[in-house]
C-alpha cells in the first residue's frame, strides 16, 4: 500500500510542524485533513455496497489506493498546514 505509506509520512511530517509551533491549526471539524479525505473515500465505499467485514476491508483498501500524494498535500494545505519537505524530514 504505497499510498497509505505516503499518507502516513505526510501526517507524521505535519505533526512535527505543529509540534515545533510552525503552524496553528483551527479547531474546525470542516477544516481537518481527515474530514476532507473522507469526502473522497466515502462515495467510493457507498458505491461498493460492501455488506460483509471482508468486503468492507477490501473496499477500504481500494478506496485508500485512490488517495494520491497530491490529494494529501492539497488537503493539509487547505486545512492550514504549511507543506512539509519530506526529504528534510527523513534526515
Amino acid at each position: 500500500m504505497e499510498a497509505a505509506q505516503t499518507l502516513r509520512d505526510l501526517i507524521e511530517a505535519y505533526d512535527q510542524i505543529v509540534e515545533e509551533g510552525k503552524a496553528t491549526i483551527p479547531l474546525d471539524h470542516n477544516r481537518h485533513a481527515i474530514e476532507v479525505a473522507f469526502s473522497k473515500v466515502k462515495p467510493f465505499l457507498r458505491r461498493q455496497e460492501a455488506r460483509t467485514r471482508e468486503a468492507l476491508q477490501e473496499a477500504l483498501s481500494q478506496a485508500l489506493d485512490l488517495i494520491t500524494e497530491a490529494d494529501a498535500k492539497g488537503w493539509f494545505t487547505h486545512c492550514g498546514y504549511p507543506p512539509p519537505v519530506l526529504d528534510e524530514m527523513a534526515q
